[in-house]
């Protein structure tokens, strides 16, 4: 009986004993765990927010080119922007295991930078969704002013009612292109711009028509001119889109330090 009893006596301690040693090999998995988990989530918020920082660099360059190039960019920024927002959506996910922590301060303090890493994300894909909106319709317009027949040079009097038709068109198709707010302002000087070669031109053909050499001179003059003016343009269009990067930047900055 004796025997019996220090058998299951050795049984139970040896339990005991193993069940002792998984439990301090869990709770060694678990910190291990856990420390990798949060030092997993500090990493990804600073590497997301240098891939973000390095994108809104960049976007400065995406308005360059041609109407076709100005597409593809377009392209591009949509599909930046959602992938900005999917991995936003997920950035700041905890693991349930060690949700609980949230409560000590440093993984507090994680949890918040990360929350504010990714309101900052969320500023940025409305300012790129602006961009994008700008970039669409600068590619309007710059398809507009791509057309062959508004290059014609005005030593060639055989194109000038062709030439004098065709800003004639650009003017009506630029006043009718439905653009978003952010781009009013470069669209009114595009307008301004494409209605100055407009009426040139048809001033340039009465003259010739009537034979009226000074009237000519003139006209001739205020076509080349008005030829000068869509360098003005572009400074508007450049000036206007720096200002939606300002803004974005501004934005962002201001995000991440509040």
């Amino acid at each position: 009986m004796k025997i019996l009893k220090n058998l299951v006596y050795h049984r139970r301690r040896t339990w005991i004993i193993g069940a002792g040693i998984v439990a301090v090999l869990l709770l060694v998995a678990y910190t291990g765990y856990s420390l990798s988990s949060w030092r997993t989530l500090d990493k990804q918020t600073s590497d997301w927010q240098q891939s973000t920082r390095r994108l809104l660099d960049t976007m400065g360059s995406a308005k360059a080119g041609t109407a076709a190039e100005k597409t593809a960019s377009i392209e591009r920024l949509r599909a930046v922007t959602t992938e900005i927002e999917k991995s936003r959506a997920r950035l700041c996910d905890v693991p349930g295991l060690i949700s609980w922590q949230t409560a000590a301060e440093s993984a507090k303090r994680t949890l918040r930078d990360c929350q504010k890493v990714a309101r900052s994300g969320e500023l940025l894909k409305l300012s790129l969704e602006k961009l994008g909106k700008y970039l669409e319709s600068e590619a309007a317009v710059a398809r507009i002013l791509e057309s062959p027949g508004l290059l014609t040079d005005t030593a060639d009097e055989k194109t000038w009612e062709a030439t004098s038709n065709e800003w004639n068109g650009a003017a009506i198709a630029i006043k009718a292109l439905k653009v978003d707010m952010v781009f009013k302002v470069t669209q009114a000087a595009a307008l301004s711009a494409v209605n100055e070669l407009d009426s040139a031109w048809q001033e340039l053909l009465v003259a010739h028509k009537a034979q009226n050499k000074t009237q000519f001179t003139s006209a001739k003059g205020r076509v080349e001119k008005a030829y000068a003016g869509l360098v003005a343009l572009n400074d508007t269009n450049d000036h206007e889109f720096q200002l939606l990067i300002t803004e974005a930047n501004t934005r962002y900055t201001a995000a991440l330090s509040s």
